[in-house]
């Protein structure tokens, strides 16, 4: 059987596009390569507004929560199958908390990339280096999104 994508107008086999419950025919109404190419556009879109991607990340924030809570054992496996992977960065993590605690050191009250005033449990303490636990960068949520992402690449 086929169906056309009603965005490239093209006909192709059923197997080209995904499956939806709400059609007859059970499957989707663009092409999987469409469905990926309007993904994408709008995926971009919400990331170059910062409006947009507060919304996403707050809601995003609650479907993990909602999943974490409904999901216990799946995601302290998750989080210990994590730790086993990365030790040397939970080191660092857990040193930088103990230390924090005790008071051998303090955050500020800044973001040290854009100079925001932050609440202290905003700022994250981002390690160049997690051989040295201690030496941190203290950074607002968007600005360590940013320095992590660029470290990927």
């Amino acid at each position: 059987m086929t169906k056309t994508c009603l965005m490239c107008k093209v006909e192709k086999s059923l197997d080209d596009f995904y499956p939806h419950q709400s059609t007859r025919d059970g499957r989707d109404t663009y092409c999987k390569l469409c469905t990926k190419e309007r993904n994408k556009r709008k995926y971009d879109r919400v990331m170059q507004d910062p409006k947009l991607r507060a919304v996403r990340r707050a809601q995003t924030r609650i479907t993990n929560a909602k999943w974490r809570k409904a999901n216990p054992q799946k995601n302290h496996a998750s989080e210990r199958a994590y730790q086993d992977r990365e030790p040397e960065k939970m080191h660092a993590r857990w040193s930088l908390r103990g230390a924090v605690r005790r008071g051998n050191l303090v955050k500020p009250k800044v973001c040290s990339c854009c100079r925001q005033p932050t609440l202290a449990n905003d700022l994250h303490g981002h390690h160049a280096d997690y051989g040295k636990p201690l030496d941190v960068e203290w950074l607002c949520r968007e600005c360590h999104g940013d320095r992590t992402r660029k470290a990927r690449v």
